[in-house]
């Protein structure tokens, strides 16, 4: 995570939006305390102002060839997606986290989940694959790396 901490600081003034209050951090820390890297997610980000950053990607950068326009969601957003929303519901019970909404009109949520090598990694959640309300891998889209898509953001 020395990686990802160090492409933040690179990219702190960059980040326009704001930093997770306390409660947020509280609410978050005990509403997904089943995810294994919870704490070290909001000990990260509590520091960087990325609740409501705009992210942009072509479709030549997203993975799944859409694009993507997310705006990074607020604790109680992330909440209500994980425990209230369907794709939301059956993603959590994997290990996806909530973070952000989709701009472009989709509406599919975008989830964080830990890959190989402690890597973050962004994915779409699909509504309508979850109209059966069983998970399947068919349920998500990979998108990018968060490194990646740090890295990406203009200065």
């Amino acid at each position: 995570m020395i990686k990802l901490t160090e492409i933040l600081n690179s990219r702190k003034n960059s980040l326009t939006g704001r930093v997770y209050t306390e409660e947020e951090i509280l609410l978050l820390a005990t509403s997904f305390k089943n995810l294994p890297f919870i704490k070290e997610f909001l000990n990260i980000f509590s520091n960087y102002n990325i609740i409501s950053q705009v992210f942009t990607l072509s479709e030549d950068q997203d993975f799944s060839r859409m694009g993507m326009d997310m705006e990074w969601m607020d604790a109680k957003s992330q909440i209500e997606e994980a425990f209230e929303a369907y794709p939301g519901i059956l993603l959590t019970d994997h290990g996806y986290f909530a973070i952000g909404s989709c701009l472009l009109g989709s509406g599919d949520p975008y989830f964080l989940k830990l890959g190989e090598n402690d890597k973050w990694n962004i994915y779409r959640g699909l509504h309508e694959m979850a109209s059966e309300l069983v998970y399947k891998d068919e349920l998500i889209e990979f998108v990018i790396s968060l490194d990646d898509l740090l890295i990406n953001m203009p200065l």
